[in-house]
């Protein structure tokens, strides 16, 4: 019958598998959770646990492109519903209310192919919003999400659809921050 071994040797050789910094993060992690520390997906929304509802009750957009509405209205509704942050409603009443506003938003094509098509484009959109109450039309929070990448496609819309879903993440990551 097999047994741990139980001389000093094998638990030395156990020892020196641990790197040295291992007690101390270990020290740490248990003084940060003391102190009430925790992970965003853990911590509350400024909506609260999930049951509110909400709605867009506005979306400003400078842009001609009539699909920039839809992909950043779809991909902030994934987003939240992903997070279980609120319940989406298309319309009033609700509890809160969300107003976007899109202060920029570009894209260029960057590289051709011989038969002239864009290959890469680059893109930037800066997204506002704003949660008021339904109730007494008071500001709850407020955010900013800024965001730019180079996307290898030869769509236009599908590269400006992967921008605004980043953004859509960041907006919806930074409603869980209460600071």
């Amino acid at each position: 019958m097999w047994s741990w071994p139980e001389s000093p040797a094998f638990i030395r050789c156990a020892f020196l598998r641990l790197s040295p910094q291992t007690p101390f993060i270990a020290l740490l992690c248990l003084v940060l959770s003391g102190c009430g520390y925790n992970l965003a997906g853990g911590a509350p929304s400024v909506l609260g646990d999930g049951s509110a509802t909400i709605y867009v009750a506005g979306l400003e957009q400078p842009t001609v492109l009539p699909w920039v509405s839809h992909i950043l209205r779809s991909s902030l509704r994934e987003e939240m519903a992903a997070r279980n942050l609120a319940v989406w409603k298309e319309d009033a009443p609700a509890d809160f209310a969300l107003y976007l506003r899109v202060e920029q938003f570009t894209m260029r094509g960057a590289v051709k192919s011989s038969a002239d098509a864009n290959l890469l484009y680059t893109g930037s959109v800066s997204v506002i919003a704003i949660i008021h109450r339904a109730g007494d039309n008071a500001e709850v929070w407020r955010t900013r999400a800024d965001y730019s990448n180079t996307f290898e496609t030869d769509a236009e819309e599908s590269a400006a659809d992967l921008l605004f879903k980043q953004a859509a993440r960041i907006l919806a990551g930074n409603m869980r921050r209460a600071f």
